[in-house]
């Protein structure tokens, strides 16, 4: 479990309830995968069938039975166990592969261990069955206001970075690919327009969407997937500031080299300018904010703890850190160290099972949406044992340890 370390007091919880309710969530896993092909290639279609009857209903007598055969024959895997089965369904469209029918889409992850992403296959139809739906909106401000954003409302006004595309899995049979949202998802109040999301190159991406919030001295937070894109934010600033500023007293907005070729996006661009409009008193503002007059127009500009000189009401960063990305936030610190830094739990690999712990200082780590982990079935290994295949079920743990935890999701199949 990341985020943090859990201390619980096993005297107050029935774990032999609580072990029963997560086998019994295998059992809804099984249900519905027992005839697709990944558990025929591991010879347990047949034998799981007979736990169910001619009307489709489990055998509770033999719970534990059950379980054991599962934990006995469907092995502890990486990802690698799965890729084939993955591209079956990736390029093939192939159907019933880990469960009925394809995912709704693949969550692509960071792919900072591998050096290459991976897509988990996401069968969100299947939890949208057990009325499974993301936070709403008012949880999300409650929570966050709760640790200290007091200002926080449905009303904030931000701007969402897209995250750097990664490349090498080109589009096939439209299963699409993509990260999950982040806590902030749920905000629909950016300053900037839907369209520079299409933007495909991404400097002038991240350019366009800083000329439509400099233009704004009321933003009020910064959302990406990744806070290395907030980086990028806070440099791209400084590095093209006057240009900035310049398009923001014009009325213009950036364009990357190939854009002029491309009429139809050329055209849609030009609309969202007439959308822009000329800001002369915003662009002196800057100016005069920023520039020493002193010094010539081509001077090298520097914003460090300057943020809240161009927005006075800015007050947290969105976005996902780890200790990877410790070095990230020490630079966004440098920019604005008095913002408050949301950790938003990512939706594509450990984000889908766990939820994350407070943090300290300034800092907050939330999920991305409800943890899925309330409907997998978990398992768990003494960490001092961690190349272990032998993994022991919730009542079988002693206090005073630590473990790792095995999880077999019902939103991604049988990867155990």
């Amino acid at each position: 479990m990341f985020g943090g370390e859990i201390t619980v007091d096993k005297t107050k919880i029935d774990t032999e309830k609580l072990n029963r309710e997560t086998c019994t969530h295998l059992v809804e896993i099984i249900k519905s995968a027992r005839k697709c092909k990944y558990l025929r290639q591991l010879g347990l279609s047949e034998s799981f069938e007979t736990y169910f009857n001619e009307s489709n209903t489990f055998d509770m007598s033999r719970l534990n039975e059950f379980v054991e055969e599962f934990r006995t024959k469907c092995p502890i895997s990486n990802y690698d166990d799965y890729a084939s089965l993955i591209d079956s369904i990736y390029s093939r469209a192939e159907t019933d592969v880990l469960l009925p029918g394809i995912p709704n889409f693949f969550a692509l992850s960071s792919g900072t261990a591998s050096g290459k992403s991976k897509i988990i296959p996401n069968y969100y139809d299947i939890m949208r069955e057990k009325s499974f739906f993301e936070f709403p909106h008012d949880i999300y401000v409650g929570i966050v206001q709760a640790f200290g954003i007091s200002q926080f409302n449905k009303m904030s006004k931000g701007i969402d970075l897209l995250t750097r595309y990664i490349k090498g899995y080109p589009p096939v049979n439209k299963l699409p690919i993509c990260n999950l949202s982040t806590i902030s998802g749920r905000l629909q109040n950016d300053v900037e327009p839907q369209f520079a999301k299409h933007e495909t190159d991404y400097k002038t991406r991240i350019l366009t969407g800083l000329v439509y919030a400099a233009s704004d001295r009321d933003l009020e937070y910064i959302k990406a997937v990744f806070l290395v894109t907030v980086v990028d934010f806070f440099h791209f600033f400084e590095q093209e500031f006057l240009s900035i500023v310049d398009h923001i007293e014009k009325g213009t907005l950036p364009y990357s080299s190939n854009q002029k070729e491309d009429d139809f996006f050329y055209g849609s661009k030009k609309i969202a300018e007439i959308c822009l409009r000329p800001n002369k008193s915003r662009a002196d503002e800057l100016r005069k904010l920023i520039l020493d007059e002193k010094q010539a127009g081509n001077q090298k500009i520097n914003l460090k703890n300057k943020i809240n000189l161009i927005w006075p009401k800015f007050y947290a960063v969105f976005a996902i850190y780890s200790g990877s990305f410790e070095p990230c936030l020490n630079i966004c610190k440098s920019f604005c160290p008095t913002a408050f830094y949301v950790n938003s739990v990512y939706g594509s690999s450990e984000g889908l099972y766990a939820i994350g712990l407070p943090g300290k200082d300034n800092y907050l780590i939330m999920p991305s949406s409800l943890t899925y982990s309330i409907y997998s079935f978990i398992e768990f290994i003494p960490l001092n044992e961690a190349e272990s295949t032998k993994t022991l079920l919730l009542n079988e743990l002693e206090v005073g340890q630590t473990y790792d935890i095995v999880i077999t999701s019902p939103l991604t199949g049988l990867i155990r």
